[in-house]
């Protein structure tokens, strides 16, 4: 008899009415990278260029199981680790990086046996090639709206500063749209260990504004609240963020705006 089935769910699409995947729970623990969907790497126009068959598709999605297994045998050093979740929407919003109680586990041969019940789901997001494991940061901020903007739903851009590297500009993915006078969690995705989180910068760009005038004219900063406010009618005055696969926490408020337009660590 079988002590622990742990399942990696790499296509559960549908594609003309068939599926190669499954996407029901069946193991001890099922984990979903990538939301067990599309891989990165795995697109229609990655593989067409490469193979020009259609069900390359979902063959390089299929297989990609058997590739991250692959990769947690030959690099054993760089650990993928997947995070306990109801669903992929709430992951995709940032909210489960807990590895309290056994939320988070080793993905592949380094998955650890769990005494838990069945059916533990689990997510993670990954890269495109071996190595496939990342890194994963959820990030918290309340959006203030200081003109009562109703039509206000901006973009956020993030750059990631740290000890070791930094990251270049990447736009925040929101699962729904941004929450105003509100609380908002995200979920930020690096490729690359960039060591301890030492600053944040946050741009944005408003529902309204196009791509080409965003950089000459429109792109925004977040600042700290001061006396005369910056043209901008949204203000971010704290960050918080969890690193999920060292679980650290930091807290980041704005620097002043007449220095630089980034958010400061508060060690």
């Amino acid at each position: 008899m079988t002590d622990f089935v742990d399942v990696l769910h790499t296509y559960t699409r549908e594609a003309l009415g068939v599926s190669i995947g499954i996407q029901q729970a069946i193991g001890d623990v099922d984990i979903y990278p990538n939301g067990g969907e599309v891989q990165p790497g795995c697109g229609l126009a990655d593989v067409l260029s490469m193979a020009g068959n259609f069900m390359e598709v979902m063959k390089c999605e299929h297989e990609r199981a058997v590739h991250l297994f692959v990769d947690s045998l030959m690099n054993k050093e760089h650990v993928s680790y997947a995070f306990q979740c109801t669903d992929p929407q709430r992951f995709r919003k940032g909210i489960c990086l807990s590895c309290r109680k056994n939320r988070c586990n080793g993905i592949g041969y380094n998955a650890r046996k769990m005494r838990k019940r069945r059916n533990s789901k689990m997510y993670l997001k990954t890269r495109a090639v071996t190595p496939f494991g990342g890194y994963h940061y959820q990030m918290k901020m309340h959006v203030f709206d200081r003109k009562h903007s109703e039509n206000a739903d901006p973009t956020f851009f993030v750059k990631l500063y740290g000890s070791q590297n930094d990251t270049g500009s990447m736009p925040v993915e929101t699962a729904d749209s941004i929450g105003l006078n509100h609380t908002n969690t995200f979920l930020v995705f690096t490729e690359e260990d960039i060591g301890d989180l030492l600053k944040i910068q946050l741009t944005w760009k408003g529902a309204s504004e196009s791509w080409g005038s965003m950089w000459k004219n429109i792109k925004k900063s977040f600042m700290a609240w001061n006396t005369k406010p910056a043209r901008g009618v949204l203000e971010v005055r704290r960050i918080r963020v969890k690193a999920g696969e060292t679980q650290k926490k930091y807290t980041f408020c704005a620097q002043d705006p007449h220095r630089r337009r980034s958010l400061q660590a508060i060690r």
